[in-house]
């Protein structure tokens, strides 16, 4: 089984900006994604495919309150390492 990420920043940020919504942005560097762009429907979301089940650390967390459109958004940034 696989998990889908983008490697887009913006991208990223723009699935967590509903109103009410808590977003979760996690950095990492995964050295076993593969991009899919090419092949998806959904190219400019930069998606990459990465194996389900693989271990990471916390390194650090940062909250932060930003305005989109007027709304408050909560959005928590996650910096992860491999294991």
């Amino acid at each position: 089984s696989m998990e889908s990420w983008s490697n887009d920043l913006e991208v990223a940020q723009g699935f967590g900006t509903r109103r009410g919504m808590v977003s979760v942005i996690f950095n990492v560097v995964n050295k076993h994604g593969a991009p899919v762009a090419e092949s998806s429907k959904y190219a400019k979301e930069s998606e990459v495919i990465v194996p389900q089940d693989v271990t990471y650390r916390i390194k650090s967390t940062k909250k932060k309150v930003i305005d989109h459109i007027g709304e408050k958004v909560i959005r928590y940034e996650v910096d992860l390492i491999m294991v």
